[in-house]
């Protein structure tokens, strides 16, 4: 199964929103939305029980390695399985991991600092 269908079984089984209002599957709207659903306990952040129900897991998605997914982690992830499928991200999901790279490269200069 390729990535790109399996993002679109994810957010029918993760108890997404309903059928007429389903965003794009390329859109900001469509990843935040399976990000909520799989984040059971809404605290903004995915644990490793969390993250089962993603492709890949915590393992894959945990970039900064502390034991959580957080909404950063998880747009860069979803944007990755979209484009290794063909698939083009629409310009909202674009626009938000552009600032997440953004943040990870300003905290990588100098620990501590959020860019807004």
């Amino acid at each position: 199964m390729s990535s790109f269908a399996f993002v679109i079984l994810l957010s029918a089984a993760a108890g997404g929103p309903r059928q007429a209002s389903i965003p794009p599957a390329n859109s900001l709207g469509r990843a935040l939305a399976i990000y909520a659903a799989c984040d059971v306990d809404r605290d903004g952040r995915l644990s490793a029980e969390e993250a089962k129900r993603i492709a890949g897991g915590l393992a894959e998605l945990d970039d900064d390695h502390d034991g959580r997914v957080d909404r950063g982690e998880f747009l860069v992830h979803y944007r990755g399985l979209l484009v290794r499928d063909g698939v083009k991200p629409a310009a909202d999901l674009d626009d938000a991991v552009a600032r997440v790279q953004v943040q990870r490269r300003a905290r990588a200069l100098v620990p501590g600092t959020r860019v807004a």
